[in-house]
C-alpha cells in the first residue's frame, strides 16, 4: 500500500474539529485538544483516520511531531487528490 503526505498547520484548543484551507492556500486543521502530552496529536490521528474511514495505524505524524506544522502519512491505495476529496479540502482548492 503507497503512502500519501500531506502538509497542514494544527491550531489546538480551538473548540472545534475542522480543516479548512486558508487565504495562502495552507491546510489548517483544528482540534479541540490541548498540544500538551501528544493530546492533540492523537486527536490528529483518530480525525484524520475517521474522516477517511481508516484505522488509525495507517495515519502517522512524519514530521512536526512537537510543531504546529506537521506532515502526515496516510497509508491508502487512494490518491492525494481523493484524500483530499474525502478530507473536503478539494472543492476549497477549486474555489480559490
Amino acid at each position: 500500500m503507497k503512502r500519501v503526505f500531506i502538509d497542514l498547520v494544527v491550531v489546538p484548543l480551538s473548540g472545534r474539529q475542522a480543516i479548512l484551507k486558508d487565504k495562502n492556500g495552507r491546510i489548517k486543521l483544528f482540534l479541540k485538544s490541548p498540544p500538551e502530552g501528544g493530546k492533540a496529536n492523537c486527536e490528529l490521528v483518530k480525525y484524520i483516520a475517521g474522516i477517511l474511514g481508516l484505522v488509525q495505524q495507517d495515519v502517522s505524524i512524519v514530521n512536526g511531531a512537537t510543531s504546529r506544522k506537521k506532515r502526515i502519512a496516510v497509508a491508502t491505495p487512494l490518491t492525494l487528490e481523493v484524500v483530499l476529496q474525502l478530507l473536503g479540502i478539494e472543492n476549497q482548492i477549486k474555489l480559490l
